[in-house]
């Protein structure tokens, strides 16, 4: 029931035109235009980004659905080929196109503040503007130009190309514009609620604020900031595919790239003058304007085909490469946008200098310096040495075939990463101490080491930040910073007297140092670590799956030379992702909330627990060692791991088999020399759940914060982190999984027609 109230009203929808003309100018030339106009529309639950453990998706807490936001989608294209055989042995294909994708969103609420309630130190329930949502716009115009030419000569085939690109991006982002209120409790929002009723001009707020967030303009008359990035690439290519003999033929070839971009930074002169350190505590300068500079791009490549015996009943293919691509280009465009002269922020912990109210400009500074740095600001910088993603990339696999037309099927795949991203906060004063004990992660100087409490407001914040003024200072870089490797193994049977079946199994480690996101301050600040996000380890991607099972059987007939029938239920069974255990609150105190990862106590004398009282109900010393010793040995990751740190992404969920059915019913006549087909179709996907709704259901953690900090950070006494064990509907002892909620857990249906002449 819970699934069918919180999916009622997400809609998606979108309607699509395609106008296609072919024009066959002559026996050697033919030119295609297309154009293609798609209008889609898609409702998205309240963004989990910036919160305290999650608004949505979990036990704890809720969003109103008016928080919700509404993205859209077009796009409107036009591309241009001209084909040409110049002679028997000389094709050539040119293309030329423009793509304009306007990308937007719309909010579902009245113009209010984001209000983030807590409830022992995570979300308890949210509601008002969704953050990042008001004024949010990305048009994107691409243009493309490419020529790509095949000779035959001999035993060679050559392949050769040119490839231009530009990109211009408008981007309109102003997150918590409307400002964010993260109250610690219930009874606190209400009394600073109460507090304004009573006082709309009130000067401060009568409760400690966990954390407010705003970001305001810096421009005259309050403009509205934006950032315009402009991206080129001129790529060439060749390529030899040459038979050595009759057995083995091999392929090599290199692609030459050379990416960069628009001078459109902005100059912010006071950061080019402060003092910065990497993510090692050196020192660094930085510099909001330089764009990462132009570089070449050589990616060279081999390959081949073994036919063993030369009856392709044995074949082996591989090959090895370094292959590069574009990066999202909103990670440069977060530099452009974040520069502390367009706009300032605002972000602190622990403070009573910002009062409660529903007007969204209540608190924004008064500009005195239009297009100077703002008294508080954040910025987004790239290292100079910025390079583009790329990868080395090896394969090897064998096809055989089998008994009865039986095909099988083996393959490795290897991948390192030679630049891929990472960021750190530049921003961000090094650790000075550590805990004492098995659990002596690295602490950050915002602590009250008599009282073992966090540091509030002002000291706070000169504490931690290098620039006091500056909220944080995000830098990307690029690296050898992941790596995957996978292994499929596969059975295919082709089609016979109308069957038809496949099965494989594939098997992933993938490896990362984050897993970046759209917004570079959360790609830093959501990203799970020991030792803080400046130095995370190397570890399971966002993106791992470590086995996932696939497979497919499909029926045709035909009847009467005028109709057939097609069926096919296909099925895969796959880990539903990672998560990772971390502690609810900021253990370390660099200011980033519930991103710690947790320590796995070795047995109950390496737990630190304080007795609390919540509803009436008081969890003493004991009962809580004695939960968390349960919610550890019925964890298989918690239990295999004891005495260590939970790791990034190191727990995994469950492989769940879902199967999807179609039908497909089509009738077909010979209308003078042309062939016409109605064809009807019909799509039940996770069909297993229409028949017994327990079937193909994801599963969810109940809590993978299960201890949080107490009233104390850490006993000044021992040095050591103080934590409550979290309850479940007040109790501590719960499961660990519970039935999934996403809209993949539920059976859906489409049924289409499709005329074709």
């Amino acid at each position: 029931e819970f699934r069918r109230v919180l999916f009622r009203s997400l809609v998606t929808k979108s309607d699509k035109a395609l106008l296609k003309l072919d024009w066959n100018i002559s026996d050697k030339h033919k030119l295609s235009v297309r154009g293609n106009v798609l209008k889609s529309i898609r409702d998205v639950p309240m963004s989990n980004s910036g919160s305290f453990s999650n608004r949505n998706g979990n036990l704890f807490s809720l969003n109103a659905q008016n928080s919700n936001y509404e993205i859209n989608n077009d796009i409107y294209s036009l591309i241009g080929q001209l084909n040409s055989r110049l002679s028997d042995k000389v094709q050539n294909e040119m293309t030329f196109g423009y793509t304009a994708n306007r990308d937007y969103r719309s909010e579902k609420s009245i113009s209010f503040p984001t209000i983030d309630i807590l409830d022992a130190g995570r979300n308890y329930a949210a509601f008002g503007s969704e953050p990042f949502t008001p004024n949010n716009v990305l048009n994107t115009d691409t243009w493309q130009f490419s020529d790509n030419m095949t000779i035959y000569k001999g035993k060679h085939t050559f392949s050769m190309g040119l490839n231009v690109e530009s990109f211009k991006f408008f981007n309109q982002f102003t997150p918590t514009i409307n400002g964010q209120y993260v109250f610690n409790s219930l009874a606190d929002f209400y009394t600073s609620a109460n507090a304004w009723i009573a006082n709309n001009n009130m000067a401060t707020n009568p409760v400690s604020l966990r954390r407010y967030n705003l970001s305001y303009s810096n421009l005259a008359g309050g403009s509205l900031w934006n950032a315009v990035t402009k991206s080129y690439n001129v790529g060439f290519y060749f390529q030899d595919d040459v038979p050595l003999n009759d057995k083995l033929s091999f392929t090599y070839g290199a692609r030459f790239d050379i990416p960069f971009f628009g001078n459109t930074g902005f100059i912010n002169t006071e950061v080019d003058g402060f003092s910065f350190v990497d993510e090692k505590g050196n020192p660094t300068k930085l510099s909001t304007s330089e764009l990462p500079s132009a570089k070449l791009m050589v990616s060279p490549r081999v390959g081949f085909n073994l036919d063993v015996k030369g009856d392709k009943t044995t074949q082996v293919r591989g090959g090895m490469g370094l292959f590069s691509g574009r990066p999202a280009f909103v990670w440069i465009s977060n530099q452009i946008g974040n520069n502390g002269v367009q706009s300032g922020s605002i972000s602190t912990d622990n403070t009573t200098i910002y009062p409660f109210s529903p007007n969204v400009t209540r608190n924004a500074p008064t500009v005195a310096n239009p297009g100077q740095p703002a008294p508080s600001y954040n910025i987004a910088t790239t290292e100079k040495n910025f390079r583009f993603p790329q990868v080395l990339r090896s394969n090897l696999a064998v096809d055989q075939k089998l008994i009865w037309g039986i095909v099988g099927s083996a393959e490795l795949l290897f991948t390192q990463s030679l630049s891929n991203v990472y960021y750190y906060n530049a921003n961000l004063k090094p650790a000075t101490s550590s805990y004492s004990g098995p659990d002596n992660r690295p602490r950050f100087n915002t602590f009250n080491t008599a009282t073992g409490t966090i540091l509030t407001s002002t000291a706070f914040n000169n504490a931690v930040r290098i620039n006091p003024k500056i909220t944080d200072a995000t830098v990307l870089k690029s690296g050898p910073f992941g790596q995957s490797f996978m292994t499929t193994f596969k059975l295919e049977k082709s089609y016979s007297k109308g069957f038809g079946w496949m099965m494989a199994y594939t098997y992933g480690n993938s490896q990362d140092y984050v897993s970046a996101g759209s917004i570079a301050a959360s790609s830093w600040t959501g990203n799970k670590s020991v030792r803080g996000n400046n130095l995370p380890d190397l570890t399971f991607s966002d993106n791992d799956i470590r086995h996932r099972v696939i497979g497919n059987v499909t029926y045709r007939k035909e009847f009467a030379k005028t109709t057939a029938i097609q069926f096919t239920l296909g099925g895969q069974s796959q880990n539903q992702g990672r998560y990772s255990y971390t502690v609810n609150g900021d253990l370390n105190g660099d200011g980033n909330a519930s991103n710690d990862l947790v320590y796995i106590p070795r047995n109950t004398s390496e737990m630190n627990f304080e007795q609390y009282t919540a509803s009436g109900v008081t969890y003493t010393v004991a009962a809580q060692k004695d939960a968390f010793e349960k919610f550890i040995t019925n964890d298989p990751y918690l239990k295999n791991n004891r005495g260590s740190y939970a790791t990034r992404n190191g727990a995994s969920y469950f492989m769940v088999p879902r199967f999807d059915f179609s039908a497909v019913l089509e009738i077909f006549r010979n209308i003078g020399k042309e062939r016409h087909t109605i064809q009807l179709r019909a799509d039940i996907f996770n069909v297993g759940n229409m028949l017994n709704s327990s079937w193909g259901v994801g599963y969810n953690t109940n809590n993978s914060s299960p201890i949080s900090l107490g009233s104390k950070t850490f006993d000044p006494v021992t040095n050591q982190p103080l934590y409550r064990m979290a309850t479940v509907n007040g109790s501590l002892e719960y499961p660990t999984f519970r039935m999934g909620t996403s809209l993949f857990d539920v059976w859906q249906a489409q049924f289409g027609i499709r005329y074709s002449f």
